[in-house]
């Protein structure tokens, strides 16, 4: 199953620079956009004005705000019958080396709707033309390797995925691929023909595919179109997603069309409701340790699963001590335990530990649990690292949460130094091989993560890493260690994304009075908020630590609304309290996780 990155048109955001449009994109928790610059960059009246400092702009634009560029959009008639055709295909050409250095997923275009072509012009006269115009582009793409992304409509000449097919067939391009819009193959006639109409995209077109829209729309008593919201849409996403989930392609991004930025953080939880199947959906695999399920260890029935990596399906664990470190790399998967407290998942690595050929094995190869993939959820179990104090073993991950949603549910996960790792890493390390392991060298790629009525344990940097995290009534406890100061939280949040929210969670563990802060930034832009939660007298009045460098404080984005309890304080050494801008700013991200993971 492909990894579904939500994204979203960007002209839909109106007009502006591409940083303030990536921005805005972001902030509303979209990962990636379909970008036509004539349609959203003021400068830009024709493709000569697409130069190079704009190109730079955008660059820039997508490292800050950590957003993809999915499409180049175009929006040229290339099936044209008229003189207009070969400028066209000429405008379409010119943006082949913009897509390359913007690192875009594909240049697009739909296909000319039939009701422009001169009367008298047929689909199959169309076609033709689209042909003769992809081949003055594709001998560059191919040259270039750019993908170049073509998009079936009903009412254009190339119209659905019988003719689409044809298309590819005929032009016999490496580079030539399909952006799938599910809206624009449906109408009136139809309507009740869908289950047909995917069912041919995916026999037809299913590995072609580079870029999915979605949009809603309907049908007046006549069978003309209206633009509807998501929900009231008559278009059959589940269908659709039955279908998409089944390809074999890495990652796919999903583009909100028609987009209304109020109304963003409702569609992007809609949209991810097709992500993925139901729990009725997926088979489950029970593990023993005394020999009564499928399996006897969970490394053992993850390990069954790799000749179908993409098919749902649920780990079942029997109370018991499982001494084993499983890695886990699938698109859907539960791990679910009969007891919370005695089904228990252990290893004893310590980041100091001798690894093979290399003096040490380092923080990120020290983990128990392994969360890679799609989407990974654990209830109802423990998950610890026994190492032992950091001063002797070193950074100890009980788990690395990779995955690309992760929700945990009434789980333990038990530490001292570094328990819990949320992805992705920082751009770069700060010592020499300091990120060794499975994502050293791998795209940093956004995570969201919830952890429900979870117990995280540690002393030093215990809940950690880059991921948008929220923690929700979650115990939160600090514990006595050697060197006696505690750190609950390090993040590495990347500019403009929300980071951590602790939402009514307490604190309380075995820490000494005064010895434990409630963070400090690994990286400048570390973002992380307490939300009405209770503070034993552990916390220090400072609050937050600034990594022994001051500058750290002007970048940070640190701050609490509402705590109580004996560690709470009317100031921090830096942070923010009680502001209530930022805390309904917070409610609201409470919000869309949330949804986004169809908690209550």
């Amino acid at each position: 199953m492909p990894k579904f990155i939500v994204g979203a048109r960007l002209h839909d955001y109106g007009k502006g620079t591409p940083d303030e449009l990536f921005a805005k994109v972001s902030a509303d928790g979209f990962a990636a956009v379909q970008l036509a610059y004539k349609k959203c960059v003021p400068t830009v009246k024709s493709y000569a004005d697409v130069t190079d400092a704009l190109v730079a702009d955008t660059i820039a634009a997508e490292k800050a705000h950590s957003i993809q560029v999915a499409v180049l959009g175009t929006y040229v008639e290339l099936a044209i019958n008229d003189e207009s055709r070969l400028q066209n295909a000429a405008d379409f050409k010119s943006q082949l080396a913009v897509c390359k250095a913007l690192g875009a997923g594909c240049i697009g275009t739909e296909t000319t709707a039939m009701s422009k072509q001169p009367a008298g012009t047929t689909r199959e006269e169309a076609q033709e033309l689209l042909c003769r115009s992809l081949a003055e582009i594709l001998p560059t793409a191919e040259e270039l390797g750019v993908t170049v992304g073509i998009e079936p409509v009903t009412l254009h000449s190339m119209n659905s995925p019988a003719a689409t097919r044809h298309i590819l067939d005929t032009m016999r391009s490496p580079n030539l691929k399909v952006i799938f819009d599910m809206s624009n193959l449906v109408n009136a006639e139809n309507v009740h023909d869908q289950a047909r109409i995917w069912n041919d995209m995916g026999e037809l077109l299913g590995e072609e595919i580079v870029a999915v829209h979605f949009k809603g729309q309907a049908f007046d008593a006549e069978g003309g179109l209206l633009h509807t919201s998501l929900e009231e849409s008559r278009t059959d996403y589940a269908g659709a997603f039955a279908m998409l989930r089944q390809l074999p392609q890495a990652t796919l991004p999903v583009l909100r069309e028609e987009a209304v930025p109020a109304r963003a953080a409702s569609d992007i939880a809609f949209m991810k409701g097709f992500f993925f199947m139901t729990d009725i959906q997926r088979k489950t695999l029970v593990v023993d340790e005394g020999g009564t399920g499928d399996y006897r260890t969970l490394t053992d029935a993850v390990a069954a699963c790799a000749d179908t990596p993409n098919e749902p399906v649920r780990f079942y664990l029997k109370h018991g001590i499982y001494e084993e470190r499983p890695f886990i790399e699938l698109a859907d998967y539960i791990i679910e335990g009969e007891y919370r407290n005695a089904t228990v998942l252990t290893a004893s690595v310590g980041g100091r530990d001798p690894w093979p050929g290399e003096s040490k094995t380092g923080t990120f190869r020290s983990e128990t649990l392994f969360l890679g993939g799609g989407r990974a959820v654990v209830r109802n179990l423990t998950v610890q690292n026994n190492a032992g104090d950091g001063a002797k073993a070193g950074q100890a991950l009980a788990v690395y949460a990779d995955a690309s949603r992760v929700l945990m549910e009434d789980v333990n996960l038990y530490g001292n130094q570094d328990t819990l790792f949320t992805a992705p890493l920082p751009l770069k390390e700060r010592e020499e091989h300091g990120f060794r392991g499975p994502r050293e060298n791998t795209p940093r790629l956004d995570t969201v993560q919830y952890y429900k009525n979870c117990t995280i344990r540690g002393n030093i940097d215990f809940i950690f890493g880059g991921a948008n995290a929220v923690f929700d009534r979650c115990r939160i406890e600090p514990w006595h260690h050697a060197t006696g100061t505690c750190y609950i939280t390090a993040p590495s949040t990347p500019a403009g994304k929300p980071g951590y929210l602790f939402v009514n969670c307490t604190v309380q563990g075995s820490a000494a009075p005064g010895s434990v802060y409630l963070g400090r930034p690994w990286r400048a832009d570390a973002a992380c908020y307490w939300l009405d939660c209770v503070l034993s007298d552990e916390v220090c009045t400072d609050g937050w630590d600034n990594w022994r460098d001051p500058e750290n404080e002007k970048t940070a984005r640190f701050g609490e609304y509402g705590s109580t309890g004996p560690g709470s304080a009317a100031q921090r050494a830096f942070g923010s309290v009680d502001n209530d801008t930022e805390a309904n700013a917070q409610r609201e991200m409470l919000a869309r996780v949330r949804a986004e993971f169809g908690v209550e």
